[in-house]
């Protein structure tokens, strides 16, 4: 039985958008943001690795950039530590100052609650331990300038 178009889309699709974050092909990554309707982002590859964790790891900040208003806390703050864990200053810089993260963390500070969205319980694909803060991770790797 042949597959239709339908069931062949997705897949083509997210591995599409996968290799496009993990390549920094940025026309790509934002084709398909804005013209696949109701597309997730959390799409993962055959490692288990998010769109935005690839983008990090290959230090593209124009395709960090494009996907943190469409991702989730916990992808964030996964992508913040690994940024610092790498060294990659700029990535870790731009994640802090992209009004996504600005508004989840006042949120938690308004709410008085200034640790969990450091300590929330850690996803399955989570690289780090759930307790772990940037200014922690920075400190343990002597990256001075985060």
């Amino acid at each position: 039985m042949a597959e239709s178009p339908e069931t062949t889309r997705a897949p083509d699709i997210n591995e599409k958008f996968i290799e496009a974050c993990e390549s920094g092909d940025l026309n790509t990554v934002n084709f398909i943001i804005q013209n696949i309707k109701d597309f997730n982002i959390e799409v993962t590859d055959n490692l288990g690795r998010t769109a935005l964790r690839l983008a990090v790891e290959n230090e593209h900040l124009e395709v960090v950039q494009a996907l943190l208003a469409k991702s989730d806390s916990q992808k964030i703050r996964d992508a913040l530590l690994l940024a610092i864990f790498m060294g990659f200053t700029n990535i870790a810089e731009a994640i802090m100052k992209h009004p996504k993260y600005k508004i989840l963390n006042e949120k938690k500070i308004l709410n008085g609650d200034t640790d969990s969205f450091w300590q929330t319980p850690s996803s399955d694909d989570a690289q780090f331990s759930p307790d772990i803060t940037p200014i922690m991770l920075a400190s343990q790797f002597n990256r001075t300038e985060i």
